[in-house]
């Protein structure tokens, strides 16, 4: 008969046994568990991943002595970097965290746990130790913001982080451009970094055509609706081995929408409206997987005329010219191929121009691309064709209300209007070597050490005049559409939304910036050279995320999260 499991002191005394058998049994299994972990810091080091960030692993110091690869004797940063701080003028930047990279070393050959003072004592880790400072690194990380270094005497803050904040990278894209493998050849001057598409058989740092090699980072670019070509879904792209996605998703990488200031007279006034009917209509694709031409039907048959010129319904004679009739009509149907989130066509733009008021099917969030609220008509399903109808029916005979959709042709549209056209006044190919250098730029950051409070001090403390401490905050900051950052600074006790505007305002203010969009917009639209700021954001927040869906940093609370958690964080500003 097998023994009873004795899991208390009273069974082991109602068995016979003293209690203290238990006890030295428990003693045996917790001296197994620890000698379980060392073993497993020991020989499976792969296994620990304590400490990290969000961000990509970047580059591990792949040595083990005080000399480098190439034979040259390594920096004070260098050796410093094993775990003890980095040494600038005089100041150390501790960085908790950095000792445990150092610990967990990949590459090739043997992997090394544990690190001392002397960067050669590695040879011959002990894996208690190498636990201990493990440990002990998590602890130091719990007391970050106690780590701040203090500014040397003869300097400030600001001073002193613009120098020891500074990275020389190794590429300069204006003598080595960005190569986008492409069916299309151009070099596209006036880009901020250089930019050349062509069908070079060359490495390229993207590649947009099929069949090229399987290493070369892809490129997937459409205009296309993702639902008649869902391959090009972003997620879907990017599980596909898509490293970038273009498309009208401002979810995309970069997005390519049919917005322009450069395409579209969007400002031009309106003309004076004597069509023969309230409505009109240009559709050729009669097999779209939409309700656009019950709709039709469903308005003609409630007393809402609608001239057809296109291929579907047509009750009018072909080959009249689109940029002339619009404008002839009130309103303008501007029904899509496809109901999608972004997918908002020339359609709708011309609609715009011709200064009628759009009749929308199409994207959910139509509302998103207006120029103003109120500025057009949405059939959000076939439910709504019935109001909708009913609703042009009124404005057909209200002069004032009708006008009033239109009053932002007068009045201007709105900035958040403004924010989404303005992205376009970049190409979109111009955009994506923006992408791809400040990928590459980031790449090589994380490469050298890994970012802020590591090689980069990021922050340091100073007295003001009154004798109060204070923290400086470094960040870095770019207009969208341009590549270059500039150097922004916050001090703790103002890290709220108004300063970091402020501070933006006052650095590119100070520069005489000159915003992305001068030239691209209408003139009436471009005439003051005061710069005012619509949204800040993460340099890699989505366009979406940025003008819609809380990416921008709105509120103090979001301010003082990000520049807390990131060093030397780097944000976008848009102005309008």
């Amino acid at each position: 008969m097998p023994r009873p499991l004795l899991s208390s002191r009273a069974a082991y005394r109602s068995a016979g046994r003293p209690w203290y058998v238990l006890q030295h049994r428990w003693k045996a299994v917790f001296v197994f568990g620890i000698l379980s972990v060392c073993s497993l810091l020991a020989f499976c080091p792969e296994l620990v991943d304590i400490g990290k960030s969000d961000t990509p692993h970047r580059t591990e110091y792949p040595f083990a002595s005080d000399s480098r690869k190439d034979g040259k004797s390594r920096s004070d940063e260098e050796t410093s970097a094993l775990g003890h701080g980095v040494r600038r003028q005089g100041v150390e930047v501790y960085n908790p965290l950095e000792k445990m990279d150092v610990m967990l070393l990949r590459g090739v050959g043997p992997r090394y746990r544990g690190v001392s003072k002397n960067a050669s004592a590695m040879e011959h880790p002990d894996p208690t130790s190498g636990l201990q400072l493990l440990l002990d690194a998590m602890r130091d990380a719990g007391n970050w913001s106690s780590r701040v270094p203090e500014v040397p005497a003869g300097t400030t803050c600001e001073a002193w982080l613009t120098e020891n904040d500074k990275f020389n990278y190794s590429r300069d894209f204006s003598a080595e451009p960005i190569k986008v493998g492409s069916l299309e050849v151009t070099v596209w001057r006036g880009c901020p970094v250089g930019c050349v598409f062509s069908a070079t058989t060359e490495a390229v740092d993207g590649n947009m055509i099929d069949g090229r090699g399987a290493s070369e980072l892809r490129i997937a670019r459409t205009m296309e609706s993702v639902t008649n070509y869902p391959t090009y879904r972003v997620d879907d792209a990017h599980s596909a081995g898509f490293s970038v996605v273009m498309t009208t998703d401002l979810n995309s990488d970069v997005p390519v929408g049919y917005f322009s200031w450069a395409e579209y007279d969007i400002m031009a006034p309106p003309e004076v409206k004597d069509g023969p009917s309230p409505a009109v209509a240009f559709i050729s694709n009669c097999a779209a997987r939409t309700f656009r031409l019950e709709a039709i039907e469903r308005f003609q048959s409630l007393g809402v005329a609608v001239d057809s010129y296109g291929a579907c319904r047509r009750n009018k004679p072909p080959g009249a010219a689109k940029h002339k009739t619009l404008p002839r009509y009130k309103f303008c149907l501007a029904f899509e191929n496809s109901i999608e989130e972004d997918y908002v066509t020339e359609k709708y733009f011309q609609c715009l121009v011709a200064g009628s008021v759009p009749v929308v099917i199409g994207a959910p969030n139509i509302d998103d691309f207006g120029p103003a609220p109120g500025s057009h008509l949405h059939i959000a399903s076939v439910n709504d064709i019935d109001a909708v109808a009913q609703r042009i029916t009124q404005l057909m005979e209200s002069e004032e209300e009708y006008d009033r959709m239109l009053r932002w042709k007068r009045d201007g549209p709105s900035d958040q209007f403004l924010a989404l056209v303005d992205m376009a006044a970049v190409h979109s190919s111009c955009r994506l070597c923006i992408f791809l250098a400040t990928r590459l730029r980031e790449q090589e950051e994380k490469d050298h050490g890994g970012g802020g409070f590591g090689w980069r001090p990021c922050r340091c403390r100073e007295r003001t005049e009154s004798g109060e401490e204070v923290t400086v905050y470094h960040l870095y900051v770019r207009e969208r559409g341009r590549f270059e950052f500039e150097s922004v600074f916050l001090q703790s006790g103002a890290l709220t939304q108004l300063a970091l505007k402020m501070a933006v305002l006052k650095v590119f203010s100070a520069k005489g910036h000159v915003p992305v969009w001068k030239k691209e917009r209408p003139r009436i639209l471009a005439r003051s050279n005061v710069l005012r700021v619509y949204s800040i954001y993460p340099v890699w927040a989505t366009q979406r995320a940025a003008l819609y869906e809380g990416a921008a940093l709105t509120t103090d609370e979001q301010v003082t999260a990000f520049v807390e958690a990131k060093p030397c964080g780097k944000l976008e500003v848009i102005f309008v």
